[in-house]
């Protein structure tokens, strides 16, 4: 069930992203200039300057984490965007860096499509859990979302 859950947020997720108003969209099919996912998240996850560059801010999110100081709350009560819940913008100047899970205590799971990487996070029998969409932008990969709840 929440593999479906996971699945029906991703295309919405690109569904939504893909919606351009032109007539002419370009193939999503990786061209020879544009990089690859594995290779822009291993650079993503090892430097900082390259993951605040990659990182749409201000960056779209919801977290239950109530001692955040210097981000911008939309509203106390989450609102739906794009089947996603929403109730902050993370901030560049306050951005914390994002490394690659390695402690196997942790549980990652993908689904992924040409142009997006829905990626979740979780610590199994706990509330943690962290959600990053990743989309590709112009041939190139972004973080354009993160929920975060501890």
């Amino acid at each position: 069930m929440k593999k479906v859950r996971y699945i029906f947020l991703l295309s919405m997720s690109i569904g939504l992203g893909c919606r351009t108003g032109k007539k002419n969209v370009p193939s999503l099919a990786m061209k020879p200039n544009e990089e690859s996912f594995p290779a822009f998240y291993n650079k993503f996850n090892t430097d900082s300057l390259f993951q605040i560059n990659r990182t749409v801010f201000p960056l779209k999110g919801y977290t239950n984490q109530s001692d955040l100081k210097e981000v911008d709350y939309l509203r106390k009560e989450s609102m739906m965007n794009d089947s996603l819940k929403i109730n902050i913008l993370w901030k560049k100047k306050n951005w914390i860096m994002h490394h690659k899970v390695i402690d196997t205590t942790y549980k990652v799971e993908r689904v992924s499509s040409d142009s997006a990487v829905f990626e979740k996070v979780y610590l199994p029998d706990s509330e943690f859990e962290a959600i990053s969409l990743f989309k590709k932008i112009n041939g190139l990969w972004y973080l354009t979302y993160y929920y975060d709840i501890e």
